[in-house]
């Protein structure tokens, strides 16, 4: 096995764990929008407005937009949290995985350095009309915030204003956030820790690029893959330039760091991955499963989400 499939079949396997990660954050959430549907319910039958009363709806607006402020800015500040924490064991494994590919001692970027990237370096990511928009992960989880609270916000002063009764609005704001808002704080959980995953990886990348060539784009072939990273699929870039994962909400493409022949460990192949044979380039996510070793099968095969400390300890190219 050379250093870029091994470096390929590393990265893969962890994303898949990392994905798993990113479920289990979005369910440490659910509680927390529960919370704030629970709340909106408790203060819609408090207000019982049973007609248009402009100073009541006023009260009643100024009680909702404090559950709002309180539920969503909780949210955030444990979703941006988790991402800090999670961002710096990236650091760490993103190293050990280099280092185990290279005949040289990978070099390590600060924490602040990755903090920085994390935080403030954008993402490029398409809507669904296919147009870009650029944001940071603190931009992303605020504009999550704010657009989410504005819409039960509005939902509800219409109601009252088109004369709907106090039920009526309260089951359309149970399905709006059980709804809508739980399906856009699940893709922005999943893009947001794919996003600090692959920062963590740029960073080591960036602080590496003399024993590096460039960078490939692997994207995840399923019925589920995105035409965008169809596209970028298998493209090679060099080191910290061309689109960086993620490209579009739920992303599940990777950068894969290439080697130089002069500093890539060769003979990189261990009994169980040597009977596998090479990689084809058009393999399917099913294919290359069916290739790994049992060991790895075993853990991808279960469907269970994984904590930050699991995570950590899981060195998928330990079965290399």
């Amino acid at each position: 096995m050379s250093a870029t499939q091994f470096l390929i079949n590393a990265t893969t396997r962890h994303a898949i764990f990392v994905e798993r990660y990113g479920h289990g954050r979005y369910n440490d959430l659910i509680p927390v929008l529960d919370g704030i549907r629970d709340s909106l319910v408790v203060s819609l039958q408090r207000a019982n407005i049973t007609a248009f009363e402009i100073n009541r709806l006023n009260l009643l607006l100024v009680d909702i937009d404090q559950i709002l402020a309180a539920g969503m800015g909780q949210m955030s500040l444990d979703l941006l949290g988790e991402v800090r924490l999670f961002g710096n064991d990236e650091l760490g494994f993103n190293s050990r995985m280099l280092g185990r590919a290279i005949s040289v001692d990978a070099v390590l970027p600060t924490i602040d350095q990755l903090s920085a990237a994390i935080e403030d370096a954008p993402m490029v990511l398409a809507r669904a009309s296919g147009a870009p928009i650029t944001m940071s992960i603190s931009q992303a989880i605020n504009q999550f915030s704010e657009s989410n609270s504005q819409q039960v916000r509005t939902l509800i002063q219409q109601g009252f204003i088109a004369g709907e009764t106090t039920d009526e609005i309260t089951r359309k704001v149970i399905k709006q956030v059980d709804g809508r808002t739980k399906a856009q704080a699940r893709a922005l959980t999943s893009t947001v820790i794919s996003s600090a995953s692959n920062k963590a990886h740029s960073e080591i990348a960036l602080a590496n690029e003399d024993v590096l060539k460039g960078e490939q784009i692997i994207a995840t072939l399923d019925t589920l893959t995105s035409d965008i990273c169809i596209s970028a699929d298998k493209t090679i870039w060099p080191v910290g330039k061309g689109p960086h994962p993620p490209l579009h909400f739920n992303c599940r493409s990777l950068r894969v760091m290439l080697v130089k022949d002069e500093f890539a460990i060769p003979g990189l192949v261990g009994e169980r991955a040597s009977e596998f044979g090479p990689v084809s380039a058009n393999l399917s996510y099913k294919g290359w499963i069916k290739r790994q070793p049992k060991e790895v099968r075993a853990l991808v095969n279960v469907k269970r989400t994984y904590s930050r400390r699991e995570l950590a300890e899981l060195e998928p190219f330990s079965f290399l």
